[in-house]
């Protein structure tokens, strides 16, 4: 298993891109606002090649096990791997 994408899970939806921030501007675009409580409610993440939402602290280690990161964070961010 690896890493493709960077996602974001908001009200029950799986949004993807090349980075979290992306993904963000993508939402407001589309919502065209975005109040404070609600990107909070937004949940980073990845997708990995099975199509499975993760979170960043698993998403990590698939990466390390994939070859995709050299060590092992606390956390994947988008630039790490995309």
């Amino acid at each position: 298993m690896k890493i493709i994408s960077a996602a974001i899970r908001f009200k029950d939806k799986i949004y993807t891109g090349t980075s979290h921030d992306e993904i963000i501007i993508d939402i407001i675009k589309k919502r065209h606002e975005m109040n404070y409580i609600e990107y909070n409610e937004m949940k980073k993440g990845f997708i990995t090649d099975t199509g499975l939402f993760v979170s960043r602290k698993r998403a990590t280690n698939i990466a390390y096990k994939a070859g995709q990161i050299k060590t092992k964070k606390d956390i994947l961010i988008s630039s790490d791997i995309l």
